[in-house]
């Protein structure tokens, strides 16, 4: 088992240093996107970035399927989307909860105001955040691998049908 571990850690270094670097990158657009709403007032920027961001990682983590996968050493591209799947998975849960630790302390990046009926919800964002991330991430690479079956499948059998 050991062996087995050590091979895929040897195999996702470089995507696995790509995927912290992503969601370093996605966080603090994320975090800078709500110091803009609760240091200028008003607009929902925080929240459309933790629901556009997750969207965007999704074609990067499909960019680095199609261009490291031919150099990672797994036989089939399926094999190293779902290889990069668990490394998304992985680090999205330990973002996940080194945020949900600190929000239980009371840290929080930027300062939420906290006052009045329409700020009961405010700061929720942090925790759809990389709740959605997680789920994106891991679903678009997960459904690439089922679309990229179906195309073999009906690719193979269009030439099927063609040879007769």
């Amino acid at each position: 088992m050991g062996a087995v571990i050590r091979n895929f850690m040897q195999r996702m270094k470089r995507p696995a240093l790509y995927c912290v670097v992503l969601h370093i990158i996605e966080w603090a657009v994320f975090i800078f996107c709500d110091f803009m709403d609760e240091s200028h007032g008003g607009g929902d920027s925080a929240i459309a970035a933790a629901f556009l961001m997750p969207g965007v990682s999704a074609v990067v983590l499909c960019l680095l399927v199609h261009v490291l996968s031919p150099e990672s050493g797994y036989r089939k591209k399926w094999q190293y989307t779902l290889a990069l799947a668990a490394v998304w998975f992985i680090v999205t849960g330990i973002s996940l909860i080194a945020e949900l630790i600190l929000m239980d302390r009371g840290c929080m990046p930027v300062k939420q105001n906290q006052s009045g009926w329409e700020n009961f919800l405010n700061g929720i964002e942090y925790v759809f955040f990389p709740i959605w991330n997680l789920i994106i991430g891991c679903g678009v690479l997960l459904l690439s691998i089922l679309v990229r079956a179906g195309f073999r499948k009906i690719k193979a059998y269009r030439a099927a049908k063609r040879n007769g």
